[in-house]
């Protein structure tokens, strides 16, 4: 429907230029299909076939620490990190990092924490691959029990094995 809509218009549009600006106009469509082409391959990057989140089969640590119950609620508050971070947590390479295996994340758990309270002003470095600054949104509405249960949750997923986050670990980098 966007593309109809889009091929009216320009179609208008044209019909209503006159030859010489035609070179002009020629390149102004170029960069929107461009532009097109980018949102449509950023928007069905990888293999989206199994890609939900009760698909995902989750490489959770096994430890009497990790209440299921935090797991879980983790789990449902990670849904508002799917669209960038992907199900699998393997994010889209240069533009949203990993979460599986991220060497940025799993060596500072506090940098972690105040990462999902104040999201990124500045480009990070993460697996030897630099993703750019003001990429992660900031969740400052996010309880502190939350944070706890999304942060442990992504900490103990996908192969990861970080550790438990407290309320107070949150509280102290609020």
């Amino acid at each position: 429907m966007i593309f109809i809509i889009f091929y009216k218009n320009i179609s208008t549009y044209f019909c209503n230029v006159k030859f010489n600006n035609y070179n002009y106009m020629m390149k102004k469509i170029k960069i929107v299909a461009g532009i097109l082409a980018l949102v449509v391959l950023v928007a069905c990057q990888g293999d989206t076939k199994d890609q939900t989140i009760e698909n995902i089969q989750d490489e959770v640590v096994e430890t009497s620490v990790i209440s299921q119950s935090v797991m879980d609620k983790g789990r449902t508050v990670y849904m508002q990190c799917l669209a960038c971070h992907q199900a699998n947590g393997e994010g889209i390479v240069g533009t949203f990092p990993p979460l599986a295996n991220s060497d940025y994340m799993l060596a500072d758990i506090d940098r972690t924490i105040k990462t999902i309270i104040n999201g990124t002003k500045d480009p990070i470095m993460v697996n030897g691959t630099e993703y750019p600054g003001n990429t992660m949104t900031k969740f400052t509405h996010l309880s502190d029990e939350d944070i706890v249960a999304v942060a442990t949750y992504v900490l103990n997923s996908w192969g990861n094995s970080g550790g438990v986050v407290t309320t107070e670990m949150v509280a102290a980098n609020r």
